[in-house]
């Protein structure tokens, strides 16, 4: 009978000491010593990181990105027909198209660098999963548009009364030009004077409007574009477009104002002027125009959507020139939903198993609700703004997690018991929250940081995930994939931090 266990004991130690010498692998000394957020660079640091790391980060990597990004299109939400509808006029015989949101000339040709005689083009913005943006001269103004063309048509079907405005060019059109005009509205623009838009949802009925700036971005032109087929630069296309001239393709464009630059482009001007701001003083500063956009937000939210895409990049810094106030806009409405329609309701069909769901466990909270969801990505590019424009960021990181200064304690406040846009601009203004109180407070009132480096790090990289990785559709682009693995990757116990 021992004769017949021996082997049994002896296979049962071999898979314990293979799975202790896979432990040794997935598990270095580094993480043992509980510094998770420093992981991934620890690795690196300590030449610990093995080849074996490198593979199974990849082939992991690859399979979320399958799942993640490359979903269906299906998958991927649109703007509800029902919205779409609201662009019409129905009083008469039959549903046309209100003259305020006819645009300027529904099909221009596009040439080398131009939209007919209108738009010319100067430069390159940037690129998106959508299509291309880029910063074209309004010939008529002679002021700066930026111009966004979208590589897809999106499978949003419109209205009879509008494919025939387009001469059926398209029957289709991304969500962010229906939901443009009808929460923005269309600026008229007439020589060199811009008319108010009309039907901008932010701007009517809510009792902080009048008080608060804010707003969204709207629309001053949009139209199909009749691009040439062979339109790149390469041999192919050379050879081919003198034998095709005519052949054309359709392309969406949208036309909104140009603003100097995003929040964090904001912030990094006010960081290089050399004004030493501290935290506190920049939320002196900025808490009323952050109350003007969660004032839009709670706006949207009571006609009934949400932006569903909130952050930094889609919030512009508009100037007022004759020493008004500034405005925070959001643009960026190619996710707007309607607030019985977000992620967490199966109805919506919506993917449920997406790489940010999973990854973002603690977070799942947010998803029930699309509105605090908003709201939370607001707070959290506000954050960003005064970290990345204060003099001292470790100093920032300290008093975050410390909770004593005003401006913390107005988002963890918030974290710990999410409310609506509209009762987060009471609160605001409440004694709590009073801009100023820091100041108040002398040199006991701030956080003393006396750590070394390696803890300085731990406390930046955990203030990094903390108030990045907020992609709305759940999925993440190269930089959110090597801030995980730079935050502990596969070896991260993401409940810990």
């Amino acid at each position: 009978m021992l004769k017949t266990q021996r082997p049994i004991t002896s296979s049962v130690q071999n898979k314990a000491s293979s799975f202790q010498a896979m432990a040794r692998i997935l598990w270095p000394p580094a993480i043992q010593d509980k510094v998770y957020p420093f992981a991934g660079s620890t690795l690196v640091l300590v030449g610990r990181l093995k080849l074996t790391h490198v593979i199974i980060c990849t082939v992991l990597t690859t399979a979320f990105f399958i799942v993640a990004v490359l979903r269906p299109e299906g998958l991927k939400n649109e703007f509800p027909i029902s919205d779409a509808s609201d662009l019409l006029d129905i009083q008469g015989a039959s549903p046309s198209i209100p003259l305020h949101l006819r645009p300027l000339e529904p099909i221009r040709i596009a040439k080398a660098n131009r939209f007919d005689n209108r738009y010319e083009f100067q430069r390159h913005l940037g690129r998106s999963r959508e299509g291309s943006t880029m910063l074209y001269r309004d010939m008529y103004t002679g002021t700066q548009v930026v111009v966004k063309s979208y590589s897809y048509h999106a499978n949003a079907p419109m209205e009879p009364a509008w494919a025939d405005l387009f001469c059926h060019e398209l029957t289709t059109w991304p969500t962010e030009i229906p939901a443009t005009l009808l929460l923005a509205g269309l600026e008229k623009v007439s020589s060199n004077r811009r008319h108010s838009a009309r039907g901008n949802l932010t701007r009517q009925s809510h009792r902080h409007a009048s008080s608060q700036p804010g707003g969204l971005v709207p629309a001053l032109d949009y139209f199909v574009a009749l691009e040439p087929v062979f339109s790149s630069s390469s041999l192919f296309a050379l050879l081919l477009r003198p034998v095709f001239p005519s052949w054309t393709t359709p392309r969406w464009t949208l036309v909104t104002p140009w603003r100097a630059g995003s929040l964090d482009d904001f912030a990094a001007v006010l960081k290089k002027s050399g004004g030493n701001f501290s935290p506190a003083q920049l939320d002196a500063l900025h808490r009323p125009v952050f109350a003007g956009l969660v004032s839009s937000l709670a706006e949207l939210h009571a006609k009934g959507y949400c932006h569903n895409n909130v952050k930094s990049a889609n919030i512009f810094v508009d100037k007022d020139d004759d020493g008004g106030d500034d405005q925070w806009l959001l643009s960026g409405l190619g996710q707007v939903r309607h607030v019985a329609d977000h992620r967490s309701d199966p109805a919506s069909g919506q993917s449920l198993w997406t790489v940010g769901a999973w990854a973002r466990g603690r977070r799942s909270r947010w998803e029930a609700d699309c509105r605090l969801d908003d709201v939370r990505r607001a707070l959290k590019s506000y954050m960003s703004f005064l970290r990345a424009a204060s003099s001292d960021e470790l100093s920032f990181d300290g008093e975050l997690y410390a909770m004593r200064a005003t401006w913390s304690r107005l988002y963890w406040d918030f974290v710990k018991a999410p409310v609506p846009a509209e009762e987060l601009i009471d609160a605001m203004s409440g004694e709590r929250y009073r801009t100023g109180a820091d100041d108040e407070m002398g040199d006991d009132g701030r956080v003393m940081l006396m750590m070394d480096e390696r803890k300085e790090e731990a406390l930046r990289l955990t203030v990094d995930r903390e108030l990045a990785w907020a992609n709305a559709d759940g999925t993440w682009g190269w930089e959110g994939w090597w801030r995980w693995w730079k935050l502990g990757g596969l070896w991260q116990r993401f409940d810990q931090v």
